[in-house]
């Protein structure tokens, strides 16, 4: 899930079972697909994304915990 963040993208990434991975990897596959501006400057692991009763994600919730988040560097930071 992208989420914008003070302007910028977050990744909200859940991971499945027994799978790993790390922000550097996930970035480095997204830069050589995605345009610069769509590249998230953050990733974020969750256990699980919130969803409602019928499962659709609930984006507003997202941009609500994630409103100030900016990582280690604070938001906007690059």
């Amino acid at each position: 899930m992208l989420i914008w963040v003070a302007l910028r993208p977050l990744a909200v990434v859940v991971l499945r079972d027994g799978a790993a991975a790390t922000e550097a990897e996930l970035l480095g596959m997204l830069a050589g697909r995605f345009a610069k501006f769509w590249v998230p400057d953050w990733v974020v692991f969750v256990g699980e994304i919130p969803r409602t009763s019928t499962g659709k994600m609930l984006k507003a919730k997202l941009r609500e915990d994630y409103r100030n988040w900016g990582g280690a560097e604070g938001p906007g930071s690059r």
